[in-house]
Order: C-alpha cells, then structure tokens, then sequence
C-alpha cells in the first residue's frame, strides 16, 4: 500500500492519468486488499500479509508493485539486459556479460539478483547462468 500509494498520490501520475481521485481509488484498493478472509473447510482466516491473488485487482496491482521497483533497478543493469521482458511475474532476460573476467561477471550476476529481491516480501528465483553463447539470425 505504501508504495502504490505513493506512485497513485504523484504529481506526475495525477496529470498523466486524471481520470481518478488518488484518495477514493487508494481507499478502495486498501478496503479489498486488507480485508481478504478465505474460508478453508469450515475455517475462515484473515490474511495478514501479502497480495490476495484471487481479489480481481490482484495482477493489475502486483504488476504496478513490480513496474515501480523495475524503475528503480532497470537503469542500472541495463548495458546488461538486451532482452528483458515481463509479464506479471514472469520474466525472461538475456543478461550480457561485460567483462572477459568470469569473477567479475559472476559478481554482477550476483549483485542484479540480489537487488532484484531487495524489496521486501518478494524473491524471484533464478535460474543459473549458462555459458553457451549461441547468436541466430534469421533472413
């Protein structure tokens, strides 16, 4: 919430999108997403933390979450990410190595992943990086 918020109370945000009261849609999103109750059985249980996936805002408000953080992160890695693409929270990426120095390659691979999971409350697992190095082109 404080992140949207946030974004959703921006000057900039206001003027690009002015169709919305930040106040009245930043209420109403704080009304669905605090007050999930999920019923297990004959069970029913408030949840405390997280994003309630099955809420119809859900992916529309994770993918704003993550888009916030990507702008935070992106720029630096950039030289990096010839291909970088998302969708909600799927990602596939092309990583560039910039260096002949394996170590030195292995320390920023390290170092985008940890910064990738610096936000609290969410980590993406990674696969390993592979060593072949393949380039098609298509005519």
């Amino acid at each position: 919430m404080r992140v949207i918020s946030a974004y959703l109370r921006d000057d900039a945000t206001k003027r690009r999108f002015d169709h919305y009261d930040a106040e009245t849609l930043i209420g109403a999103l704080e009304i669905v997403m605090r007050n999930n109750i999920i019923k297990f059985g004959d069970v029913y249980v408030k949840q405390i933390s997280g994003t309630a996936m099955g809420v119809p805002p859900a992916p529309s408000w994770a993918n704003l979450y993550e888009a916030l953080h990507e702008r935070e992160f992106l720029p630096t890695w950039q030289p990096h990410l010839p291909l970088y693409k998302r969708y909600l929270d799927d990602i596939i990426i092309l990583w560039n190595p910039t260096s002949n120095d394996e170590s030195i390659n292995v320390a920023e691979w390290t170092a985008f992943k940890d910064e990738v999971n610096s936000i609290d409350g969410l980590t993406w697992e990674f696969t390993g990086l592979s060593s072949t190095r393949a380039w098609t082109s298509w005519t």
